[in-house]
């Protein structure tokens, strides 16, 4: 469990075109924008992302992505797997595939399972965990920001070329070079924590709490550990900065 296979798809990155367009309400017609990319994670069978505008305008945008797990044997063994997989309700789709193995590369046909919803992951694990030898599985122990960041051709705090409709992310195309040396930092709202006396001063004698950001300072003012913890809560939750 856990190998790495790898399918043939192209790698031309789209060139570089700077574009700037106002954010617009969201509506049943594709629009186009700019956005920073500084935050993803999974819900049920896509991933939410997250966007900054260039005027600081946030977008959460979902897209699409069915985790695609591969299971490699003996043909035989994979054509009844494949009848049981089809009438079971863990799959969206079983089809025949051919990837290329991470260690030995050599290509290889496997049985490709496509997943209704990522709850379905550790369950699948499970099962393969308990199959006899002859059986391995592959892509089914990846992390799915990583996952989707590699089949998408993407990467964290970028700037990109949006299209999206309705809430939903139709086309992106990269705006800067993986591994530029000079870009663009994005309108982040940026929130910093200190204390009022020296670090080494707990908190329980007399030491304070002190919240910045923009021109505002903050000092909490609590009696225990308990409502300090909660006070930051509230201020972190009305202020939703995007940087402590």
């Amino acid at each position: 469990m856990g190998e790495g296979i790898r399918a043939k798809r192209g790698h031309g990155r789209p060139p570089y075109r700077p574009l700037t367009l106002p954010l617009v309400f969201f509506s049943q017609t594709p629009m186009k924008t700019t956005g920073w990319l500084f935050d993803l994670y999974p819900l049920n069978d896509r991933m939410v992302l997250w966007f900054i505008t260039d005027e600081g305008q946030r977008l959460r945008l979902e897209d699409e992505f069915p985790y695609v797990v591969y299971l490699g044997g003996p043909e035989a063994r994979l054509r009844n797997l494949a009848q049981v997989w089809e009438k079971g309700r863990w799959a969206r789709r079983v089809y025949f595939s051919r990837g290329r193995e991470l260690w030995s590369g050599e290509e290889i046909p496997v049985l490709a399972l496509e997943l209704k919803s990522y709850a379905h992951l550790s369950r699948l694990r499970g099962w393969l965990g308990a199959q006899k030898e002859g059986l391995t599985g592959y892509n089914c122990d990846l992390d799915l920001a990583a996952y989707y960041f590699y089949r998408r051709k993407l990467w964290p705090c970028a700037w990109y070329d949006l299209e999206i409709k309705a809430g939903r992310l139709c086309r992106i195309l990269p705006l800067e070079e993986q591994f530029a040396v000079e870009f663009s930092p994005p309108p982040l709202s940026i929130m910093t924590l200190g204390l009022t006396r020296d670090p080494l001063i707990p908190l329980a004698a007399g030491n304070g709490l002190v919240m910045s950001w923009e021109d505002q300072h903050l000092e909490l003012e609590v009696q225990t550990a308990a409502d300090l913890v909660r006070e930051l809560g509230r201020v972190l939750q009305r202020q939703d900065p995007d940087l402590v």
